[in-house]
């Protein structure tokens, strides 16, 4: 999703203002990166693309700011500068989604009336939020993390999410 990562960039920026270093940004980018390979794999799988077929065979039918001197010569991890970013803003996951989706529809209205024509709109920003939050939890555990990105990856195709929606733009 190109709109997807520059939502998302755009809501974390906004979000921590001066907290939003080119560092923490190219964090945010190399993680989303792993999301988006990760999903693209659930999507081009063989239940993925058995899930995009149900969907147009459907749509046919339908029409850390400061530190220690030490510390702050060892630079931070991608894991460490994605958890304290998104310490920062994780305290209202419904506002940041809601942030979130008012920017990404900006970026590309058509979204509303394809990929997310049969979604609760008022649901999605607090649902997105929940998952990745919990993706942030697992971050240091991808034995459990990337399973559910790839089945995310495969549930998404069945909602009409094609691999053009996927490219990352930061």
């Amino acid at each position: 999703f190109p709109m997807v990562a520059s939502a998302l960039l755009a809501t974390l920026r906004a979000g921590l203002g001066a907290g939003f270093t080119p560092e923490v940004e190219g964090a945010w980018t190399r993680i989303y990166g792993v999301i988006q390979r990760t999903m693209l794999e659930g999507a081009n799988s063989e239940r993925g693309r058995e899930l995009f077929t149900g969907y147009t065979t459907r749509q046919r039918t339908a029409s850390k700011a400061k530190g220690d001197t030490a510390q702050a010569k060892k630079p931070k991890s991608d894991n460490d500068m994605i958890r304290e970013s998104w310490a920062k803003v994780s305290s209202d996951l419904e506002g940041v989604g809601k942030a979130f989706y008012k920017r990404l529809f900006e970026v590309e209205p058509s979204l509303l009336t394809t990929v997310f024509k049969n979604s609760d709109i008022e649901a999605q920003p607090l649902t997105l939020m929940t998952m990745i939050d919990g993706a942030v939890k697992l971050l240091d555990q991808p034995d459990k993390l990337l399973p559910v990105l790839r089945q995310l990856g495969e549930r998404h195709t069945g909602y009409g999410v094609e691999e053009k929606h996927f490219p990352m733009v930061a």
